[in-house]
Parts: C-alpha cells; structure tokens; sequence
C-alpha cells in the first residue's frame, strides 16, 4: 500500500490534477484506522509531508476560485482534515517531532496568504472560509495538547494576527452581541461568523495555555472587550441548553474555553480575574449557568476520554472554571 500511495502522491502536481488522484488517496487515509496509523505514518511519512505541504499551497493560492466548489476537493479536504485531527488526538506512539512536521507544515507568507483570502471574500458561507477553519482548528488542537517548548514563528504568527485582526474587531463584538440575544436565527450561524467566535477564539485559548508564548495585551484589556458579552451569553442561554444546535454548542464551547485561560492567567488555584467578576453576585450566578452545563445529562453520554467533541470540551472547561472558583471564595 505504501508504494502505492507514494505513486499516487507524486501525481498531486499535474496539470490538470485528476479526480481520480484525489479519490484515491482519499481511500487510503479513510482505510488508517488507530492500528493501522502508527505503521502508516512511518513507512508513508515523506509521502505524506508532500500531501500536507500541498494542501498548504492549494489554500494559500490565488486561485481557490477554480477548485473550491468542487465537490471532490472539499471530500478530499475533509479527509484530510479528519486525518490530521486523528493523527493529533488518537496516537500518543507516533513521535512527536513527525507529528510537529507533518502537521505545521506551513509558512508564514502561506499563513498570511489564507488570511488575506477570508478577508477578502463577501460572501460570508464561502466554503473557502468552511475549509481553512478546519486546518487551523487542527493546528489549535495539536498545540493544545503538544504545548511547545519554544515559540513557533508560525503559530505566533497565526494568533497575534487573530488577536489584532479579528478577536478585537468590531465584528468580534457584533457577533457577541447577536450570541447574546435570547432567540437566535440559525442564518446567524455563517462560516465566517464561526471563524470568528469559534475558530479564533480556540485559537488563542490554545496560543495562551502554552507558557511560552506572550500576548500584545494583558489579560484585563481582552476581559473588558468580551467579558460583559461572555457572562450574558452563558447566562442567557444556559437555560436553554436542549434547544441549542449543534453550532451554537459549538460557539458556547470555545467561549467559555477562551474564559478559562482570560480569567484564571496565574493557574487554577489563584483567585479568578477580578477585572470579570467586579460584584459577589456575577460569581453566584456564573456559577449557577456553568451547574446547568454540567448537569445536562446529554453531555454525559457524549463524553470522550479526550476532547474530541464539543460535549467533552465544554464540560471539562466548565468544570475547570467552576473548581477555580470553589477553591478561591470563600
């Protein structure tokens, strides 16, 4: 399988790039089931370096107008992704210098070059937007569960630009402010509108929670842009948790995972962020909408041993902030 994979491969850069090369390789990495991904990687690693750093060059390209509405690029590209994220979470064997290879795999001009596109597009469901998400969400996670020992260029890179571009725009806040709303439109639920509030906002949780990296504005600074917004939209709808969708979940996740790290910047066992809870009572009834999180008891079922999905991410960053807050109140 691994020559052929590696044949497969080297046909990436045809012109024109048949469908067929991309159904094929799609096949293979659908077959790296946990058993079989350790032996894969190994035998098929410089292969899939080529597959990784190609995947960075079609993104960064100027014309992802000619392929991104192909329903076989976007398979293939899910594929992938979904192999990436498996290869992050699942297989804790494989050496993590080929992980940090295969998976940051990009530059910072690629970097810049996705993000020039997102803002640039008008039509706020590109697919487009849909794709590059998952490749940063990818990165997010691999940098959350492999903290790295120096600063990367790249991932510093990616989320000092995120802080300054898009976690402190106006738009950052206008989707905060329709979030907070007690009904919510599923048409608010955009690809673009996504980026932003789960996309970026796991970003820079992920960005933070490593100790070596350093952000352009104290912790107090971002709690007054978003803390106001984040109260009132967990209070708001942590009454309602059976009626959320799966995007709402998705965006309820990464804002009280982003809370964790604004709020509690000196470790879990210092008193919580001051410049958040100025009254004894936003405490009372924080900790009353972060109880109804975690006594749903459908997030229970869904439950991973890793943080895998939205159900497991957002129990376990609820819990986190409400022990921080039993262990320094009185």
């Amino acid at each position: 399988m691994e020559k052929k994979f590696e044949e497969i491969v080297c046909q990436l850069d045809t012109s024109p790039l048949s469908v067929d090369i991309l159904q094929q390789i799609s096949f293979i990495l659908k077959e790296q089931d946990n058993e079989r991904l350790y032996s894969f990687v190994h035998k098929s690693f410089d292969s899939l370096l080529v597959v990784e750093r190609w995947m960075w060059k079609v993104l960064s390209g100027d014309y992802y107008g000619e392929w991104i509405n192909e329903e076989h690029y976007q398979e293939f590209f899910y594929t992938f992704a979904s192999f990436n994220k498996n290869l992050i979470l699942n297989n804790d064997d494989i050496e993590l210098n080929l992980k940090t290879t295969l998976l940051l795999s990009v530059s910072t001009d690629q970097v810049s070059s996705i993000f020039k596109q997102i803002n640039q597009t008008d039509n706020d469901n590109d697919m487009f937007i849909t794709i590059a998400s998952l490749w940063f969400d990818n990165h997010s996670c691999f940098i959350h569960y492999n903290p790295p020992s120096d600063v990367l260029p790249v991932t510093d890179h990616i989320n000092q630009y995120i802080l300054q571009n898009y976690l402190l725009s106006k738009q950052y806040k206008t989707y905060l402010n329709e979030l907070s709303q007690s009904v919510i439109s599923q048409s608010l639920f955009t690809a673009k509108m996504l980026f932003y509030i789960r996309t970026c906002s796991f970003s820079l949780f992920s960005y933070t929670g490593a100790n070596i990296h350093e952000i352009l504005y104290a912790a107090d600074v971002l709690i007054h842009w978003i803390g106001d917004d984040y109260l009132k939209i967990l209070h708001v709808h942590s009454r309602t948790i059976g009626l959320w969708s799966k995007e709402l979940l998705s965006c309820m996740t990464q804002l009280i995972t982003f809370a964790v790290v604004l709020c509690w910047t000196c470790g879990p066992n210092q008193a919580p962020n001051k410049t958040l809870f100025v009254a004894e009572q936003t405490i009372y009834d924080h900790t009353e909408d972060l109880m109804r999180i975690i006594d749903y008891k459908p997030f229970h079922k869904e439950m991973k041993p890793v943080r895998s999905n939205d159900e497991t991410s957002i129990m376990d960053a609820a819990l986190m902030i409400l022990m921080s807050i039993i262990k320094t109140q009185n």
